[in-house]
């Protein structure tokens, strides 16, 4: 048997002579090898072999008989040569089977199994080094050969592992390959409920990444059911159908609502595939929400605590779940037995050639093996990471550690229901524009181009990745107080890494910018105004913005930002209704309060059409606070409406004559009409007229009004005959009609709209 590693002065070449009788008993891939017709069935032709080389290890005698005291062992470094000789020392032919990959102690240890040397049989050894025994095993399907070994690494060395990491997934690689059918269905559930996250394991040559894809999309159904039966339930708190009456789903309803913003999964809510977030941590945040302390208090006795709470709610889903992911059977996603399912396929070798030997005849096979790379890494080490070096300042001493870049989705989407299409713009049309100049380091991060067929380049594409700017901590903490205290605490605890220039640079952690803007924004900092950008889009604006907002750093970026809005809204016009752009120039002009008017106009054009937070998924927008005070001024609005109502049907419940035209008809023929109005919103359960008016916009409800099929006053009836009721759109007023009586509501709902500051959203 022979490896190849190789270093910085040669290749190096380990082979082993093994048994050719136990390998075919052992593993029926080498069965398939060996005798069918392949090249590996066949010996090579003899050639010269120069006297110096050494002899492979052997197994036994010459004659292919087994020794005793024989083992399977690494021979001394060969040179690399194209082709591999038979020497003339040996007795009987010789096959070859090139193999690669493999761990050659690894390699060794199950060739030495299988050949019965156990003398020196480890009983217990590193979990890492048993999964590369298992990937031996696994691929050429010698668990039969190694099944008394596999027994004596369970006895010795398993235990089910006390929480999630990479031991979890190295045990369930094993089991997988052993065949331990009980330890693997176990260690799958633990995964399922345990795991974050295909994306936070990086293997290159894992045997179950099929199998841990399949429990992957486990833990996601899992992860979106609760999502779902917890959106569910706040819509049926907010109809009435869930709790026991309307104080208990306000009382559950306002609570779900304040717990939900504590669960990143839901506020705002992100979509699958859930990466960093483990359905057991999920569920114990669930299990963990606060329980109002309230209850109702009896003529004759004191207040008694109410049983219901979220958490009763959730509970049978939760138990469904539970039951499932015990009964989750693997095999029922295409896998149907426990152990390896992987067919032989011809090698990539030379072409079938006749045997030259008869299937009695005596040869050693001969095996070739490449250098390992067998890799486990959670949380992605950044050892096998596509790394991005940036120097912003060459004489710096911080490191700003970008990982996972680009990952923060901050385009907005809105649900359509009811607005027009162009609502939603596809995240393409807010992609950062083409990169020039030092920025074109971070072409890859922003290539879209691969696809699936392109294997390697999809590959190099997608694999995880981290950018390193190299920063001037003297810059860093004169541009925030924020940016200061980051920089002291990395230096108190010391976390540096090595420079070409001996000194120290500290590193400093983050996650998820846009690469390009967290550029920007340090360029910007440390004054390397020339080859910035002079024109970007509002994506990269955006993308600007919250980098600039979470290191508190706008005043060093206002400049620059002024100037690439001016150029923004110059090449056109600024929305007029609510639409992303609009939540994006809202937070823009949150973030930097110097454009004065840009806020009020697009907080007033949201305002008008915003159907409530429900309506928006900001994913990574921080816009959170800024869109609570717009909704909880929306429900004001509505409730001033709503009271408007109330107020006419009131005053028309008691009013006997018109004062208008002093008719007695008016006032019941307009309560008629208001009561059959408010009637119909009513049993519109989707979006009842009831706090906080889900799915209710400022704008719809006074069209709800406006639009109402009243009919004409009697008094006025004989100044028209083409129509018995009122047009919303000739501009007649009727003081008496419903809209009318709402004029002064409406005016004052308007004024409060146009009153909008950005002083209203402070604190």
């Amino acid at each position: 048997m022979s490896s190849q590693f190789e270093s910085e002065e040669e290749t190096v070449e380990i082979r082993f002579k093994v048994s050719s009788h136990h390998m075919k008993l052992a593993s029926p891939v080498f069965d398939k090898m060996l005798n069918g017709p392949w090249s590996e069935s066949t010996s090579p032709k003899p050639t010269s072999t120069p006297a110096s080389t050494p002899e492979p290890a052997s197994l036994g005698s010459s004659d292919g008989s087994v020794g005793e005291t024989a083992k399977v062992s690494p021979v001394e470094k060969f040179p690399s040569s194209s082709a591999i000789t038979t020497s003339p020392s040996w007795h009987f032919p010789t096959r070859e089977v090139i193999a690669h990959a493999w761990n050659p102690d690894a390699l060794l240890l199950v060739l030495n199994v299988i050949h019965g040397m156990n003398d020196e049989f480890p009983l217990v050894t590193s979990v890492e080094f048993l999964a590369e025994v298992a990937a031996v095993t696994d691929y050429y399907q010698c668990q039969r050969g190694m099944q008394l070994a596999a027994e004596v690494w369970r006895q010795t060395m398993y235990g089910l592992p006390l929480r999630y990491g990479k031991r979890c997934v190295l045990w369930l690689s094993i089991a997988w390959c052993f065949g331990w059918k009980d330890v693997f269905f176990r260690l799958a559930h633990f995964f399922i409920q345990h795991s974050e996250g295909l994306y936070l394991i990086k293997s290159n040559a894992l045997p179950v990444i099929a199998i841990l894809e399949i429990l992957d999309a486990k833990r996601q159904e899992c992860i979106t059911r609760v999502i779902t039966r917890l959106t569910e339930l706040a819509e049926q708190l907010l109809d009435g159908r869930a709790g026991c009456g309307h104080r208990c789903s306000s009382m559950l309803l306002g609570s779900l609502l304040r717990e939900r913003q504590d669960l990143s999964l839901l506020d705002p809510e992100l979509p699958s595939p859930y990466t960093g977030y483990s359905f057991y941590e999920y569920t114990k945040k669930i299990a963990s929400f606060r329980v109002m302390d309230w209850g109702y208090i009896g003529w004759e006795q004191s207040a008694t605590a109410h049983n219901c709470t979220i958490m009763t709610l959730m509970e049978p889903l939760l138990k469904s779940i539970d039951a499932d992911i015990k009964d989750f059977d693997i095999s029922k996603a295409g896998f149907g037995y426990i152990g390896s399912n992987r067919q032989w396929t011809a090698h990539e070798a030379s072409e079938p050639e006749p045997p030259r030997f008869s299937r009695n005849s005596r040869f050693f096979p001969l095996i070739h093996l490449l250098p390992p790379h067998l890799n486990l890494n959670i949380h992605k080490n950044p050892s096998t990471m596509k790394t991005i070096s940036y120097v912003v300042d060459p004489d710096g001493d911080f490191v700003f550690v970008l990982t996972e870049p680009n990952c923060h989705q901050v385009i907005p989407k809105i649900q359509r229901d009811g607005l027009p299409t162009r609502a939603n713009l596809p995240d393409s049309d807010f992609d950062n524009p083409p990169l020039t100049g030092r920025y074109t380091i971070f072409n890859d991060l922003y290539n879209k181009e691969a696809t699936s067929s392109d294997t390697e380049d999809a590959e190099d594409i997608h694999e995880p990745c981290e950018v390193r700017m190299i920063v001037s901590s003297e810059h860093m903490c004169s541009t925030s107080t924020f940016m200061d205290l980051l920089v002291a605490s990395v230096k108190s605890a010391g976390s540096y890494s090595p420079s070409p220039s001996c000194q120290p640079l500290y590193e400093m952690h983050t996650t998820g910018w846009d690469a390009m803007a967290l550029a920007i924004v340090l360029d910007t900092i440390h004054g390397r105004d020339e080859g910035i950008p002079e024109f970007i889009g509002l994506g990269l604006l955006i993308h600007i913005t919250a980098v600039a907002e979470f290191y508190e750093c706008q005043a060093s970026m206002h400049i620059s930002t002024n100037l690439w809005k001016r150029d923004i809204m110059s090449k056109g016009p600024l929305p007029t209704d609510f639409c992303q752009k609009a939540l994006l120039w809202l937070y823009f002009s949150w973030v930097f309060p110097g454009q004065k008017s840009l806020f009020p106009s697009m907080a007033r054009c949201i305002l008008r059409d915003f159907k409530g937070i429900s309506q928006i998924n900001l994913r990574m927008l921080p816009l959170q606070q800024v869109l609570g005070k717009l909704d909880a001024k929306r429900i004001e609005l509505i409730g001033q409406i709503k009271e408007g109502l109330e107020d006419v049907r009131n005053t028309l419940s008691t009013e006997t004559i018109c004062a208008a035209a002093n008719s007695y008809s008016c006032p019941p023929q307009t309560l008629g009409s208001l009561i059959q109005m408010m009637r119909e919103d009513e049993n519109d359960q989707d979006s009842p007229l009831i706090s906080p008016f889900h799915m209710r916009s400022v704008s719809r409800v006074i069209k709800m009004v406006q639009l109402w099929p009243e009919l004409i006053p009697f008094h006025c009836a004989h100044k028209r005959f083409d129509s018995l009721f009122i047009s919303p759109n000739n501009g007649e007023i009727y003081p008496c009609s419903i809209k009318g009586r709402m004029a002064p509501v409406f005016d004052k709902v308007e004024q409060a709209i146009q009153s909008l500051c950005v002083a209203d959203f402070k604190g």
